[in-house]
Parts: structure tokens; sequence; C-alpha cells
């Protein structure tokens, strides 16, 4: 049976109504030629005679290159073909409009890149291209798709895909250095660690119910440093002298690194000014030695020298090996301008990056509106062409601001309501405080002095008791960080001889950028020992002050199993009858080229309220969206709930808590629109066979609700009246959109439900998939922002519910994965990879999971 995503059951009409901005387009008319779509084959050729060529395999797949050749087919090689600009959208797919370019079958064209005729039996720039026919849209076909009539992803539909191709097309022709969707500019960049930032703009058309709508934004793209490559590579590496490049080899610690992030560059030679892309790198480049065509040998030093009249000033400096197989030294090479660097960035790179990119509302809309000129659509021959006219003014639609729940807190205080996303738990106390019955605390800092960790827990035992926690006395040890592990074992072995248990958490003062350290130390805590531990900045710890030691209680507590808040409201209610389990997932990725595995983490609730979490974490294939052990992770999420359940039932209110869930809220978190028909139809199956099996031993079948959460979009708004936003210029925590910019035939809406402190906030996207709960969108969509408010650690709604919120999952129980791999793994190094086949046999076994004393814990916050 072919998978049906779930349909709108009407719009929401809760909450305080607000006139909003967004960063939309309308367009005015739509599409009335008709489109002619060809299949495209463009490869490399031979050359053979005036009139024969013989095919190179493979195909040309660099977008950039395959856009130059199609524009000189059409402008050079046959323009009696394309008497009208015919649409290309840098891979496979050609759009003609008004006119079919040929009838029915197919035409092969050779393209020359040169003015000159080809020469020799191997020409460069000399490509076949072969145009095939596969079919036609029409304005009806996409008629059908904003009526929501078309099943599936509108955005999906090859309607959509064609009207993208053709608003691309214009602004790829105008802008030099772009992606499919992102296009760049030089002015105003930043530099920084060797790298270029650059501002650019986003475009996509995209299908509302009966409309169409253009969505522009801002866009940050990062080049590589434009100059000499080993100017680059001493900002890359902060270093001063390029001769400190000489000692570079295949022992160095960082050869690997500096190899991967050279890998698919391109770079000018300085003598020649030919361009050429890096394959790889060799060490002491003047002293590779090679034959000449002559049969002699010769170094690489002689061969500048004798043939360039060029010295190599550090011949024992690396040099590149392209794709031709030359060998060229470093110091000949010169990075050529404007090439995006898509491998993982660092922390220090994407702090400049989001402090270049920072722009309140208002700003950011008047760059957007910029953006818009600059991108020519209303005067693109591709967009008149096709009968469109988009209009220049950004949209003004009307959303909605939710009220929010109300938290609750122990002992007798009133509940709290939040104001502009936030609320002071000054005076309250904990909701379900854990007992600390021993405790400890070690430093890892040798340059901390014990006074100093004695006034910070005095500190925080004060705060401690303000909240309910318990203060027994805790010993306090100076240690040595590199040997972390023996010195935290030594500690619980004093614990376990004086006490006869293990303390039941210690705390850890950690230097600044001790990445390391803290590793040996969750891995001690969280796989071996099965401790919790709270790890502590030293420069945090000195000045330490109450709100700092609250935040950091809010943490212990919630690792130890307690409760800091619950919500109350008419959007969370009907939760607390404890039929109801919501679980998050995500995966997270290794960066480009390099070999290590994926990791899945599954966040499952197992109370009443929402507050308390198991997670549970499983390795796949590199870059594999799908969830392959879904079924397996929610089979445990299950039995977890259970557990829990059972052990309430057993303490305090047997035969009253409901011992299986009734009802499945399932958020899955960095699902594309364009991956959600294959990857989400895999895992609702996976789910629905975990749900089938707990049916056959219980009796009880749960309900699904299944809804993809989105960030990766560039949807923003701005308060129409300035004074209705909140102090960043932002739209107020809780707005919701359901209407004028959603998916014609789909349950999806826009929350915004966390308040805005720097820059544009951006709102969750929510995609409605399965629905068997059948929620109205007043109650969903104010059951997803009460979530938003019970993420443990914070006293603000956050930007998605807490079961999928980035900081648990992605940066956290994803991140966190190294912790749980061999360390010999290197699974941390983002940069360390050189091509070849992973090893996954290796990564399973080298993967660790928590230990049992930790599994029902919130270990991950």
């Amino acid at each position: 049976m072919a998978f049906e995503i779930a349909r709108r059951p009407g719009m929401g009409r809760a909450g305080k109504h607000i006139d909003i901005i967004s960063n939309t387009y309308e367009v005015k008319s739509f599409p009335t030629a008709i489109i002619y779509h060809y299949d495209v084959g463009l490869m490399s050729v031979e050359y053979r005679s005036h009139t024969a060529f013989s095919v190179i395999i493979p195909e040309i797949k660099n977008p950039r290159r395959a856009n130059e050749i199609m524009q000189r087919l059409q402008l050079h090689s046959a323009p009696h073909v394309f008497q009208r600009p015919a649409a290309f959208d840098g891979a496979k797919n050609l759009f003609a409009l008004t006119e079919p370019l040929f009838n029915e079958g197919a035409m092969t064209f050779i393209v020359n890149m040169s003015d000159r005729p080809p020469t020799g039996p191997n020409p460069r720039g000399v490509f076949q291209v072969t145009l095939k026919k596969v079919g036609e849209i029409r304005p009806g076909d996409l008629n059908v798709v904003l009526s929501g009539n078309a099943g599936g992803m509108p955005m999906t539909t090859t309607p959509l895909q064609v009207l993208n191709v053709l608003i691309q097309q214009a602004a790829a022709l105008l802008f030099p250095v772009h992606t499919k969707q992102k296009f760049y500019i030089e002015e105003g960049r930043d530099n920084f660690g060797g790298f270029e930032i650059w501002r650019g703009f986003f475009q996509s058309i995209r299908p509302s119910l009966k409309r169409l709508i253009v969505n522009v934004d801002m866009a940050t793209g990062v080049m590589y440093q434009r100059g000499p490559l080993p100017d680059f590579l001493l900002s890359f590496f902060h270093l001063k002298d390029e001769r400190q490049l000489s000692g570079l080899d295949e022992g160095h610690p960082q050869w690997t690194r500096v190899k991967s992030v050279l890998k698919g560059l391109k770079v000018k030679q300085a003598h020649s000014g030919r361009l050429r892309t890096i394959r790889s790198i060799v060490s002491n480049a003047g002293g590779y030695t090679f034959t000449l065509k002559n049969g002699d040998p010769t170094t690489v030093s002689e061969y500048f020298l004798k043939h360039h009249q060029i010295s190599l000033r550090n011949p024992r400096m690396p040099g590149i090996i392209t794709t031709r197989e030359e060998v060229i030294p470093f110091e000949l090479c010169v990075i050529k301008e404007g090439q995006l660097f898509k491998k993982k960035t660092s922390p220090e790179l994407m702090a400049k990056m989001l402090t270049f990119s920072k722009k309140r509302p208002n700003e950011r809309f008047s760059a957007i509106q910029d953006g818009m000129t600059r991108l020519q659509l209303g005067n693109s021959p591709y967009i008149v062409q096709a009968g469109m006219s988009i209009s220049s003014q950004a949209m003004n639609i009307q959303g909605r601001v939710l009220e929010p729940p109300s938290m609750g807190y122990g002992g007798q205080a009133d509940l709290l309501k939040p104001k502009a996303g936030s609320w002071n738990m000054v005076n309250r106390l904990l909701k379900d405080p854990m007992p600390i019955k021993t405790w400890g605390a070690i430093s890892l800092d040798p340059g901390v002095q014990e006074n100093e960790i004695q006034n910070f827990i005095i500190g925080l035992m004060n705060a401690m008791v303000a909240v309910a926690v318990a203060k027994p006395p805790i010993p306090i040890i100076r240690a040595n960080p590199t040997e972390a592990h023996r010195e935290m074992h030594k500690l619980c072995t004093e614990f376990v001889n004086r006490t006869k248990n293990p303390p039941t958490i210690l705390i850890v003062v950690l230097p600044q950028n001790a990445a390391q350290i803290r590793k040996d130390v969750k891995q001690y805590g969280d796989i071996h020992y099965g401790i919790v531990t709270q790890c502590v900045r030293a420069d945090k710890m000195r000045t330490a002050n109450n709100q700092y030691c609250n935040n950091l209680i809010l943490k212990i507590n919630a690792k130890l199993g307690g409760t800091n808040a619950v919500p109350s409201g008419t959007s969370f209610d009907w939760f607390k009858n404890g039929k109801t389990m919501v679980m998050g997932a995500d995966v997270t990725h290794p960066g480009p080229g390099v070999l290590r595995p994926s990791v899945a983490a599954l966040v499952s609730s197992v109370d009443e309220s929402a507050a308390k979490y198991v997670c549970r974490c499983s390795v796949q294939e590199p870059r594999l969206e799908i969830i392959e052990d879904l079924q397996a992770m929610v089979t445990y999420a299950l039995e977890m709930f259970n557990k829990y359940r059972s052990f309430v039932a057993r303490r305090s209110r047997p035969g009253l808590v409901p011992l299986w869930p009734e009802r499945l809220v399932f958020y899955r978190d960095g699902v594309s629109e364009g991956e959600i028909q294959q990857v989400v139809e895999q895992e609702i199956k996976q789910i629905d066979n975990a749900l089938q099996e707990l049916f056959k031993e219980t009796g009880v079948r749960a309900k699904l609700t299944f809804i993809v959460v989105g960030k990766r979009h560039h949807i923003r708004f701005m308060p129409k009246r300035p004074m209705e936003g909140d102090r960043s210029g932002n739209a107020p925590a809780g707005l919701v959109v359901d209407e004028h910019i959603t998916a014609p035939g789909l349950f999806d809406f826009y929350l915004q439900s966390h308040a805005g402190l720097l820059g544009t906030s951006r709102p969750s996207h929510y995609i409605v998939v399965k629905d068997e709960n059948e929620f109205d969108a007043d109650r969903l969509q104010g059951f997803s922002f009460t979530l938003c408010h019970t993420y443990a650690r914070a006293t603000r709604s956050v930007s998605i519910p807490a079961p999928c919120y980035c900081e648990i999952i992605f940066q956290i129980a994803c991140a966190r994965a190294d912790y749980h791999f061999d360390p010999s793994l290197n699974f941390a190094d983002d940069l360390s990879s050189d091509g070849g086949q992973i090893d996954m046999e290796a990564w399973r076994k080298g993967f660790s999971r928590v230990h049992a004393n930790q599994a029902t814990n919130m270990y991950f916050m």
C-alpha cells in the first residue's frame, strides 16, 4: 500500500492574533507556458577525426563545469536549436519553454569550449551532449499540486522542481560563486583562520494552498583563503613562518589533516597560471624524483630550475599531487578565489560565522530586500518566458501567539507563568529533588587551589539547600589530569571502603579547552563505572554566582533522576493521565570525506510529566539518514517506559499507573523535505513493527503520531509593528503560523517557541506525517509548544520539543557518542580520513553501551 502523508484537520484558532512579515514573495501570475523536459547526458570525448569522437566515461559531474558546457552549447554550438534560452539544473535536467527543441527522440551535440578547432588525440575541452525528451509540464500540473491533490510532498513534485531550476538559472549566471540555491558575493567578506566568510542569498520557490511563494533569505558561505597555498596553511595552523611547514611529512600528527583539508581544492600554478585540482600531497616535494619523457630521471627542484628558471625557497616543503599525477611544490601553488569549504568547520570558525551573519530582524529583512533586487527575479528571461511575475514586496501575513504553560515547582508555591519565553525560579523548590547521599569533588586543573574549590562547593551547597537538595559533607581532592581514570577510580574506591557505597555524584573541575580530559571523565562515569559526573570549568567556577549554581543544580538533579519542574495547562493536562509517551530521534553524520559511522539517537519519556527521559544510541553506515535499528531502539524505549512505570506503581500507586503507552507522539529531527517520503516510510514501518510486537505480548497497541521537526529551512518572521515584538525585535515566543505560507495538502505549521536573544529567530517547521491519534491543530500545536518548556537544564522555552531538542540529541547525545567509542578509533577527528572503505564491524565492536547504573538516568544532560 502506498504511503500517504496525514492531511490537515483544519486551521488552528487558539492564541492572540499578530500581524507579521515573512521573507516570502508571492508569485502574482502562474506559468502559462508549456515546459519541455529533457534528460541530459554530458561526457568528455576523445578526438578521432574532424567528424568522429569517442565517449570517455565517467560523465561530467561538476555542476559549475556542466553549466558552462551547456551555456556554450546554447550560445555557440547550436544556437539554431536554442533560439530561446533553456534552463539547466547542473546535473541531468534541461527545461525548454514555449516550444520543444526537437520532436520525439534524442539529439547529440559536440561542444568545443575553445574557439579553435580540436587537434591531437586527446583535445581538452571537447564534450558530447546528448538530449532526450522525457516529458512535458503543463500549467494544469501545477494547479494539481497547489490544490493539495498531488499526493506526497509538494516540494518534490516535478512542477516545483522545474520552477526552482527556472528561478535559479538566472542567478547562477549572475553570481559566479554559487550552489544550487545559494549565491554569494564578495562585498564585506571577513577572514578567519585561513578562510574567507562571504555573504550571499538563498532563493527557492515553495507551494502553498492555491498560491506560489518565493522564499528569499540571507546566506553565509566559507571559502578557502585565496592566495599562496603556504599562506593558507600558516593561517589554518596559526603558524608564523612557512619554513615551519618543511617538517610536515607522513609521520607528522597533522599530515592526514592537511591532506584531507586540501583534497579537491583547485590551485593555479604560479609559474604558468594553469588550474589544477589537488588529489593528494607528498612530503619533501623538491626531492621528489620522476622520469622525464626522454627517460632521464630528475627531481622536482631540478625540473623547475632547468625548465622554468625557478629556484625553490623551501625544497623540503611538501607539494601537491594533482589529478593529472603532477607534483607541484606548495610554494608554487596559488588558491583560486571563491572555492567553498564543504568540510566540517571548527567551533571557532562556526562562532565567527554566527557573529558575521547575526542580524536583528529589521536588518536581516533589509538585507533580504537587497538580495531580492540583486537576484533580479523579475527580469529573469526564464521567468518572463514562463509567463510568471513575482511581487517585489515581502508578504504580510497573520500568525497567532500561543499562551505558554504554567510551570509547577515543589512546595505550596503558586504556578509560574513564563513571560517572553522565560521564567525565574528564585525562591522555588525543585518539584522532585533527588537526595545526594555522598558526593565528592576532584580537580583536574593543576592551576586551581583547594580554597577556590572550597569556596565554590560552599556556594553550591547553599544553593542546594535553597531548592531542597540535601547537603552531606564532601571530600575534595586535587588530581593529575593526565590520569583522570585512575584518579577518579581511586576516589570512588575510597568512598566504597568508607561508606560501602560509591559516591552519588562527582563534581569534576576541568581546565579550559580540555576536551580529552572531559572525554576521559565521561567515559569513566558513563561507560565504565556507572557514576554521575558533573564537569565544571575552572574559569566558570571562580566566578560562579547563585544563578550559575542554580543552573548546575538543574543538571545535577536531572542526571540523578529528579524532576525540576512540570508544565500545566489545557494543552498538556490530558497528557498527565500517563497513557502517552513522547520520543525524539535524530542522526548525526560525519563531515564530507570523513570515514566514520553515523550515530542515531532516540530519547524517550518514561514519566507522566514528560520530564524524565532515557536515551539509546546506535551506530550505522556513514551518512545514512534512515535509522537502521529504530525498531530495536523503540522496543528498548517501551521496555524502559514499563520498567519505570512498574517501579512507580510498586512504590506508591499500585493498579493506578498505566504500564504501557496507549499513544506515542514521535518527533523526528533532521529529515529534509526531500528525504521525508523515503526516510519516514521506512522508519514508520519499524515503529509499527515494534508496536505490533508489544500488542502481541500485552494487548496494548499504541496509536502513533509521527512528526518531522525541521530547523534547516529559510523561513523567517518579523512583527509588522515593532512594539509587538520582544526586546530583540523578534516575534514573541509562541508564534505559530499555519496559513498563507504552509504547504498544500499537508498538516504542517511553523512554531517559533523561543524568545529571541541575538539575531533573527528561526522558527521550527512541523510536518505531521502520520496521525492515528487524530489531533486537531490547536491541541498538537499547544502540546508541542508546551514540550518546548520541559527541557530540564533551562528556565526558558527552547526551539524544538525537549525530546528532540538539538542540545539533547544532536549536540549532546549524538556528540557524546565519542565517549562510547574505543579511543583508538579517533571518532572525534573530522579531518583525518583519506578515502578508502569504512570497517563498520570495527566501529560496532568499539562502541560500548552506557553503564547499567546510568541507563535509566538523563546522563546526557
